[in-house]
């Protein structure tokens, strides 16, 4: 992976992604057919993928490593680079054994999934290794390397009942919220006591400190974020269909929601939109009439009109 700039990587996958004559596909199958075959047309990127998979054999027959912690690695350092090499990740893994036929890219599934429950069940530091996993596994979903299906039940809560609860939760609480008046600019910024030693604020503090326990305990509200955020769709309608409260839960969930469907409808927007198209040209009268009562010079009033008195 060294030598490759992070820029010119995505560059060349747009470039093939955009050459490709996918309009006739659906708009999820379309992304992932249309990236996966630009990253096998790619030889720059192959040709790292093929010398490192050799590599790979050849220490795993040398050192008699488990091909499962082998993959478990990878995974890791897909985690570490995933903001900028991705690209390459996937194609390793799409060249990769571990992901040639369902049986296999099931096992790396629950892989991901045990990596999940081992994160969830850590300290609060480690939720950016949650975050970043379940970009990971959003990836890979999108692309085909992976299942839903197959990572759903590792995925916590493990029952429909947990996410029912949160729900209810956050509806008691906004109806408490309600009652009492809603909540103001004045209310929000607390009292004076709430200020930290430093000048933080503890209730700014609290709220943020509530919505990564919320992100952590619900790992299923995470990975539609993820799936919406990579354009992978049609796998996050499946949690939204199932749950359609959790966008209200989860306003993230929701701003990405509008955010595709403002982009989906932008184009057909602007085309019959009044405001936004140009204006006609308007009329205009060669020999203008006077709406004068009299165009002679008469008195006028105080108002400026013609004092007909």
């Amino acid at each position: 992976m060294a030598g490759i700039a992070p820029q010119k990587l995505s560059a060349d996958i747009l470039e093939h992604v955009n050459s490709n004559a996918i309009t006739q596909q659906p708009m999820s199958d379309a992304h992932d057919t249309a990236v996966i075959r630009a990253l096998r047309s790619l030889p720059d990127i192959q040709h790292r993928v093929g010398c490192l998979l050799i590599d790979i054999q050849r220490l795993i027959g040398v050192f008699n490593i488990d091909p499962n912690r082998v993959v478990d690695i990878i995974i890791d350092c897909f985690m570490s680079s995933v903001r900028f090499y991705w690209g390459f990740y996937i194609a390793l893994l799409d060249a990769s054994p571990w992901c040639k036929g369902p049986a296999e890219s099931k096992k790396v599934a629950h892989l991901v999934g045990w990596k999940l429950q081992f994160y969830i069940n850590g300290p609060e530091s480690d939720y950016r290794y949650t975050d970043e996993l379940s970009t990971v596994a959003a990836l890979l979903i999108s692309h085909g390397l992976i299942r839903l299906v197959d990572l759903y039940p590792m995925v916590e809560p493990e029952d429909g009942g947990a996410i029912r609860k949160e729900f209810e939760e956050w509806r008691e609480n906004m109806k408490e919220m309600s009652s009492s008046g809603g909540r103001n600019l004045l209310s929000m910024m607390g009292e004076l006591e709430a200020m930290g030693e430093n000048g933080e604020d503890k209730t700014v503090a609290e709220s943020d400190s509530k919505t990564t326990e919320s992100g952590r305990k619900n790992q299923h509200a995470l990975i539609c974020n993820k799936l919406l955020s990579v354009g992978c769709i049609s796998d996050a309608l499946v949690y939204l269909k199932r749950f359609p409260f959790l966008a209200r839960v989860h306003p993230q969930i929701a701003d990405l929601a509008v955010h595709i469907i403002e982009k989906s409808t932008d184009g057909l927007y602007r085309t019959i939109d009044c405001v936004k198209a140009p204006m006609a040209p308007r009329i205009r009268i060669a020999n203008p009439i006077s709406l004068s009562l009299d165009e002679t010079d008469q008195p006028r009033s105080a108002w400026g009109l013609p004092d007909i008195r």
